[in-house]
């Protein structure tokens, strides 16, 4: 017992105690996203609250693209800097990746009022779209950069409690003021965004601020990142393409109504992935900063392969077990879709016995190689979200998200067992637990 008990210190205080803060905050903030879709499923309505799912995945993969992969490439590069003390040149990378996804979110702005004209969008939706937009690609930048530079708990855990918090508690006061539906709930997500985005500049700006190092640095430099960050950003977009595929079909084949309940068991979903992600979210710098030693690099990926299928495995069976009535919080008619949501959680266990396969991938260095997996990947599970959501409705598109999470597992498995030579399965015993 007193073996146990020592391992599993080892395995969450880790090197800095950030296993034990990502979980908590992975839990807080899964509660709470999932109390945050319940509100604004009720102030929206099935119909409104399946387009306004909608919205948010597009903003999601529009956020990303303008993000130029900068994010991802920052988490590779910040933590090797930070070590070493290179404080201007990690300053000089932040400064430019901010500049230029708010540059690019301008660009965007333009584009969506546009196209918000042609389709008798009123000017202050457009406007909310573009806020989504851009405030979505922030936050995306604060959660990696705070990772990146060792500020996991306040940078990250802006994004994950207080968002949704300030979400709920901007649709609260709406309500207050008798303002529902599509727009009010735009509008929750927008501030809650925007909130978190001011305080991970503030942490990041007095994280930068500690580590010192304000000489200047070449500007050849920010031509070597801006060719590195577009294959870091493919490999990241077609991931979240693989997570969003199945909402972005099933809007063109399935009614509003059950687009509603199909994005009720999605978002429910979100529950096992963010506990999943608390693992992962912590271990991705750990994996860039092993990359080079194959030994280590495999006993980190061991521990975390092991832990993230256990938190899943946690969170699936209840989620499994009380589906009608987990799903019925969202609503009258929103339990139709127990079925569904059971068989998206068998496709997220099984997806996860086959380990963080991608993350290893990408921070070890192979991005690209990521990338033509999860391309072939996205692909499939389009196809089988379409046909299966034509066939039999939203039982058959939750067949066709399982089919996509679990072929992506084993692809991603696959590619990192021989690219990396690290089995990433929650099975794998190479590394003895002396170790």
């Amino acid at each position: 017992m007193r073996e146990f008990l020592l391992r599993l210190q080892r395995v969450f205080a880790g090197k800095s105690g950030d296993f034990f803060v990502a979980l908590a905050l992975q839990i807080s903030g899964a509660g709470l996203a999932y109390l945050s879709q319940v509100a604004l499923a009720r102030t929206a309505g099935a119909s409104g609250f399946g387009l306004l799912s909608l919205v948010v995945s597009v903003s999601a993969v529009v956020g990303l693209v303008i993000t130029l992969g900068m994010g991802a490439l920052g988490l590779r590069l910040l933590p090797a800097w930070v070590r070493d003390g290179e404080g201007a040149m990690a300053r000089q990378f932040l400064v430019l990746a901010y500049a230029l996804t708010i540059a690019l979110a301008s660009l965007v702005g333009a584009g969506v009022v546009a196209v918000g004209a042609s389709i008798a969008w009123g000017a202050a939706t457009a406007l909310g779209v573009t806020l989504l937009v851009t405030v979505t690609a922030l936050v995306s930048l604060g959660g990696d950069f705070g990772r990146g530079i060792g500020a996991f708990a306040s940078a990250y855990g802006a994004a994950l409690v207080l968002r949704p918090a300030v979400a709920m508690l901007t649709l609260g006061v709406l309500a207050w003021a008798g303002v529902a539906g599509f727009g009010a709930g735009l509008s929750a997500l927008v501030v809650g965004g925007w909130v978190a985005v001011v305080v991970q500049v503030g942490v990041i700006r007095r994280r930068l601020a500690r580590l010192g190092g304000r000489g200047r640095v070449g500007r050849g430099n920010s031509v070597g990142w801006l060719r590195m960050a577009p294959s870091y950003m493919i490999a990241n977009l077609l991931v979240l393409f693989l997570l969003q595929v199945d909402i972005l079909v099933c809007s063109v084949v399935l009614e509003s109504r059950d687009l509603g309940y199909y994005s009720s068991a999605v978002r429910t979903l979100a529950v096992i992935s963010v506990v999943s992600g608390a693992i992962v979210s912590v271990a991705a710098p750990r994996f860039a900063l092993a990359s080079g030693d194959r030994i280590q690099l495999e006993r980190e990926v061991r521990i975390v392969a092991r832990w993230q299928f256990a938190l899943v495995c946690g969170v699936a069976v209840p989620l499994f077990v009380a589906a009608p009535w987990v799903l019925g919080l969202f609503g009258s008619g929103f339990a139709s879709a127990e079925w569904a949501m059971r068989l998206m959680v068998i496709g997220q266990v099984v997806n996860a016995a086959f380990g963080p396969s991608g993350t290893v991938l990408v921070y070890s260095g192979f991005p690209r190689v990521v990338s033509g997996g999860t391309l072939v990947c996205v692909f499939m599970a389009a196809l089988a979200c379409f046909f299966g959501a034509s066939m039999w409705g939203l039982t058959g598109a939750a067949g066709g998200y399982a089919t996509g999470t679990v072929t992506g597992g084993v692809i991603l498995w696959w590619l990192a067992r021989s690219r990396v030579s690290v089995d990433t399965g929650v099975w794998n015993r190479a590394v003895s637990s002396s170790d």
